[in-house]
């Protein structure tokens, strides 16, 4: 996983005004795993099944995580 899509997570959660707590009971893991997630220190990879659980409840298309703002269409 890329520091992008952990910044990303962290900034649409933000913008949304989400708790980790919030985000983490919503998506079924632990806040501990979504810290890590978010924070750079996890070794697992995110799956595509978890990148689409983080997106659909912050409410963004699930390819939002992965693209960078600056990307050109």
């Amino acid at each position: 996983m890329t520091d992008q899509v952990r910044n990303r997570i962290k900034e649409i959660r933000q913008s949304k005004g989400l708790a980790q707590i919030e985000l983490a009971k919503k998506v079924g893991i632990t806040v501990a795993h979504l810290n890590k997630l978010e924070n750079h220190t996890h070794d697992k990879y995110l799956t595509v099944v978890m990148a689409i659980r983080i997106a659909a409840v912050l409410e963004v298309p699930w390819k939002t995580l992965f693209l960078d703002e600056n990307w050109s269409k």
